[in-house]
């Protein structure tokens, strides 16, 4: 016959067994959100002890498992339950927020002054942040970069959308485009309302600046040529006795004149031929323009119009 003292030991044995084996039951599904919250694997020695206490005959709960239970206290002090109050209260969203707003604003991160960004990612991956007062530090890192990055992409499409309004500005200056009717003039101002408009949507500093020398590079050459087109002169129509008194040649010539396309190349993309890295003088300057001068008439003189 078994003794109560016995039934009782194998009681209290198989209690104790269901307590750690319900615990690693609930602390295994943090183990899948490692991916996210990187200092959930601060859980796997923990859960690699508590396996280790599992299964084990009841007289070795009733001896050798006394040895164990400081070893376990500690783990539930310094890792289990810190680590369940971060995952269930304000500590957790402030992680949640700082990992999207990296997501989201990294490739922001390099066109803004400060070592906040560093800082930031290195908090997210410290594998202790869930201890102490780190989540507040996160969250005036949090504070600081979107106010800095906010004042940047303003910054940003602000000069983007000066830079597109002094293009327009010398192109709706120039004779030729007086000339134009208004829907012409609507037609060649449009694009730049279009830019305007798409890089106030966006979020990305590099795609801003990258919008911007697209603008400059191709579509406001496209509009010089259009604009050209639009303002030559039309020719005359003819009548049948001035076509038959007009040479084969005359027509020909005419006709390439007319048909002539305009090419446009960028100021800052000519060479300009100089024997030194910077100017260090008046007179550095002055032979420096004279080979500019001398670079631009060049382009000129092959028929290519200079975008400024």
């Amino acid at each position: 016959d078994v003794s109560p003292v016995a039934t009782e030991a194998k009681a209290l044995s198989r209690e104790t067994g269901d307590a750690l084996q319900n615990k690693i039951l609930e602390l295994a599904p943090f183990g899948l959100q490692s991916a996210l919250y990187p200092f959930l694997n601060a859980l796997n020695p923990v859960l690699e002890k508590l396996k280790a206490v599992c299964g084990k005959p009841y007289t070795w709960y009733l001896t050798d498992f006394l040895k164990e239970v400081d070893p376990l206290l500690d783990l539930k002090e310094e890792v289990i339950d810190p680590i369940r109050k971060f995952m269930s209260g304000p500590q957790k969203t402030i992680f949640d927020s700082a990992r999207k707003m990296v997501q989201a604003q990294e490739p922001n991160f390099a066109y803004i002054q400060g070592d906040e960004s560093a800082l930031l990612s290195k908090a997210l991956l410290d594998p202790e942040c869930y201890k102490g007062n780190s989540m507040q530090q996160v969250k005036t890192l949090v504070d600081t970069l979107q106010e800095k990055v906010g004042a940047q992409l303003e910054a940003e499409i602000s000069s983007a959308k000066a830079a597109s309004l002094a293009l327009k500005d010398r192109l709706c200056n120039m004779a030729e485009f007086s000339s134009l009717s208004v829907e012409q003039q609507a037609e060649i101002t449009q694009p730049f309302r279009d830019f305007t408009q798409s890089v106030e949507r966006q979020q990305l500093i590099a795609v801003i600046r990258d919008m911007q020398r697209r603008f400059e590079e191709k579509e406001y050459q496209q509009l010089l040529s259009r604009l050209t087109a639009l303002s030559q002169p039309k020719p005359n129509q003819a009548t049948p006795v001035q076509i038959a008194e007009t040479s084969t040649r005359d027509s020909a010539t005419q006709s390439e004149v007319v048909d002539k396309k305009v090419e446009y190349i960028l100021g800052r993309s000519i060479r300009v031929s100089f024997d030194k890295a910077w100017l260090a003088d008046e007179s550095d300057v002055e032979h420096y323009l004279a080979a500019m001068r001398e670079a631009f008439i060049s382009e000129i003189n092959k028929g290519t119009r200079i975008q400024i």
